[in-house]
């Protein structure tokens, strides 16, 4: 079963780490390169946007693990 819910400031760490796999996989940043200022970059932007609702994203958990986000 899969429950699905909007993201809340609490899953922000969450979609920080996925997004820099994200742009691992599709070749926007190298596999071992520092991604410590996109990453905090990443967090800073959702920290501000989240909570103003300028950025949405849905969570797809099961078991209480993330299985997928759409933003």
């Amino acid at each position: 079963m899969y429950k699905i819910r909007l993201a809340t400031l609490a899953d922000v760490d969450n979609l920080v780490s996925l997004r820099l796999v994200f742009l691992e996989e599709v070749g926007s940043i190298h596999s071992g390169v520092d991604s410590g200022d996109l990453g905090k970059a990443i967090k800073d932007y959702l920290l501000r946007k989240i909570p103003t609702g300028e950025f949405l994203a849905w969570i797809a958990e099961s078991d209480g693990r993330i299985v997928g986000t759409v933003a």
